[in-house]
């Protein structure tokens, strides 16, 4: 019995927002398509979502502006390749220290 079939009304009986989550865009070709973005981003996002996952709720897409690569809701969820790049090395100390002095 613990394997056998789910009801179509099973969803029915969940909360709300466990419906909105189990309806959640997980894929960036998801998003891609979902919002009509370029086609262009599509690479991108398939290499860097290997590194973070994609996870949009529906209600949360419905704020993004369509077409719009640049809406800040859809670059907190769309990885778009920056993500895996190394970050730049940080000054060390005593350079730091004779900068501030007008030294360095």
């Amino acid at each position: 019995m613990a394997n056998a079939p789910r009801s179509p009304r099973a969803n029915e009986a969940k909360p709300s927002y466990m419906r909105s989550l189990a309806d959640s865009i997980r894929t960036a070709d998801g998003l891609i398509d979902a919002l009509g973005l370029p086609e262009r981003l599509r690479e991108p996002a398939r290499a860097a979502e290997k590194l973070f996952p994609v996870f949009a709720p529906r209600s949360f897409l419905a704020r993004m502006r369509p077409g719009d690569e640049h809406d800040p809701l859809l670059r907190q969820v769309l990885p778009l390749g920056g993500e895996g790049a190394p970050p730049p090395p940080a000054p060390c100390r005593a350079c730091c220290t004779s900068i501030a002095a007008g030294r360095c």
